[in-house]
């Protein structure tokens, strides 16, 4: 990421430009002399350009569009870790107590608190191998009603 040449926010940015702008239409005919590109047509292209940045989002606006995002993210990735938690129930329900820890371990156990705790890397991590797992063992975890079937469609949609 490059460094920024005018440290500021967009309004003093803005109002910094306006003004050399004023300054240049001030004395255009000095400015001519020193650069011939200086001319009344370059400060209006200036000017509308300057327009169309003054009219784009602030940052508090942008930032405020990233937030809201990350809040839905947080709300999913909350949501995602309560399933994951419901399918570990069917997974006690349907597994002798010796291989319960093997099972949780295959379903995504060990990248659980870490997702929980919003590292979206292992919160993915878990969620796929709680999906694998969900399909490789549908038959015995929905054996003697221990799970709805239709739970392996909840937990991937």
């Amino acid at each position: 990421m490059s460094k920024p040449r005018f440290n500021s926010s967009q309004a003093v940015f803005i109002l910094a430009a306006e003004t050399i702008l004023n300054s240049m239409e001030r004395y255009l005919s000095k400015f001519t002399a020193f650069r011939p590109k200086y001319v009344l047509e370059w400060l209006t292209s200036l000017r509308t350009e300057l327009a169309a940045a003054a009219n784009l989002p602030d940052e508090d606006a942008r930032r405020a569009a990233s937030v809201m995002l990350r809040v839905d993210l947080v709300q999913q990735n909350l949501a995602c870790c309560a399933l994951w938690q419901k399918l570990a129930r069917f997974i006690n329900g349907a597994y002798a107590a010796n291989v319960v820890d093997i099972q949780l371990a295959a379903a995504g156990h060990s990248k659980y608190k870490t997702a929980y705790s919003g590292n979206w890397a292992d919160s993915k991590s878990m969620l796929t191998s709680a999906s694998n797992f969900l399909k490789a063992n549908l038959a015995t975890l929905t054996a003697d009603g221990n799970m709805d079937p239709n739970f392996e469609k909840e937990f991937n949609t």
